[in-house]
């Protein structure tokens, strides 16, 4: 708690950014070493900028105590904090050089369980923009993956309402304290969001949003992906600054082509034509591009052996005993007809006791 509290001292004056927060604390080796450094240690290791830096550490030492009080908060209303030193902090965004110090998240902390696409877009979205995003979701939702968009109007309420859904894991990163949800009338689907991903933001819970908080949360949208995705957006649209930091981040960006007259589509084929992009027609090229795995088979809960018929027993013991056999050797050696025992296997594959392989193979499952 206290080395928390006291990162949240510091990232609370002004001049600190998570970059320079992470730089204080590598020069000083500990958090507890930079807040016990005297003024002339700052000045050994800084000369004439020491004296200003020791200034911002003593103002960070003043807000300690607030910082405790922010915790406590945060503990009582079911909000996560998760410090970039941790094994939780998302893997993605921990390669981005200007990674939040600090997460805020409310929900299920899901973000490193699947390869993660973004998908962003115009809130001026069209019919066209809302069914591209509709059939890629239902598209991957038979494979390993979360979407991540902003919670903001358009393209970005349909992807989490999408994901949710054709049942996948979605995660909102917000442009503003957990406190507030904007718009107002996302709450219900920021709910449910938080049954099935989470809600993220490296801003303070009581932060409210401003034009300047809603670009500076694009970032941690492009960097906690794998990939991200445009779906629709003019050549100054958000979307585009998003898109900009992920090829910054080295990371894919795919496109979604539209009507060569559209202006929702303009910043989608600028971003093509300038190679800054992959083009996308599918979900099948998001799934080759990002090499996704589909989800394993969910199986019935299978039976302990004491459960089986005599049959059944007998079945499961050849077949253990002998896993090369085919169904017309377990026939004869069974001493039943084929056609009876092609009724027994279905009625044990149906309750998930074995499983009909190709060649007439049988594979146990319990």
């Amino acid at each position: 708690m206290e080395e928390i509290a006291n990162q949240l001292a510091l990232l609370s004056v002004k001049g600190i950014g998570p970059i320079q927060c992470r730089k204080l604390i590598k020069d000083f080796e500990t958090l507890n070493q930079l807040f016990s450094a005297k003024k002339i240690d700052f000045y050994n290791k800084y000369k004439d900028r020491g004296n200003k830096i020791h200034e911002r550490i003593l103002q960070a030492k003043k807000a300690i105590n607030s910082s405790k009080e922010l915790i406590a908060f945060c503990h009582l209303n079911a909000i996560s904090i998760t410090p970039y030193s941790s094994k939780s902090y998302p893997t993605e965004l921990k390669k981005c050089v200007d990674a939040p110090q600090i997460l805020f998240s409310s929900g299920s902390k899901t973000w490193n369980n699947s390869p993660a696409l973004s998908i962003v877009g115009t809130r001026k979205c069209t019919n066209y923009g809302i069914e591209a995003v509709n059939n890629i979701c239902k598209n991957l939702s038979k494979h390993n993956i979360t979407i991540v968009s902003g919670l903001a109007n358009g393209i970005d309420y349909y992807a989490h309402h999408f994901a949710l859904e054709n049942k996948l894991t979605t995660n909102a990163v917000l442009g503003h304290g957990l406190n507030h949800i904007y718009p107002k009338y996302h709450l219900g689907i920021a709910e449910k969001i938080k049954k099935n991903g989470c809600l993220i933001s490296e801003f303070n819970p009581s932060e409210k949003p401003t034009k300047y908080t809603f670009p500076k949360r694009n970032r941690i949208i492009a960097g906690i992906s794998t990939a991200t995705l445009i779906v629709e957006t003019p050549y100054k649209g958000g979307a585009m600054i998003t898109a900009r930091m992920a090829n910054d981040y080295n990371k894919d960006v795919f496109s979604i082509p539209g009507n060569i007259k559209s202006k929702q589509s303009q910043g989608c084929h600028q971003l093509i034509k300038n190679n800054q992009a992959h083009l996308i027609s599918c979900a099948e090229d998001i799934i080759n591009l990002m090499g996704l795995e589909p989800k394993p088979i969910e199986r019935k809960k299978f039976r302990a052996k004491n459960e089986l018929n005599d049959l059944h027993r007998k079945i499961i013991k050849k077949v253990e005993n002998f896993p090369s056999m085919t169904t017309d050797e377990l026939s004869m050696v069974l001493e039943i007809s084929i056609q009876d025992l092609q009724i027994q296997l279905t009625k044990m594959e149906l309750n998930g006791d074995i499983k009909l392989l190709f060649g007439k193979k049988i594979k146990i499952l319990i």
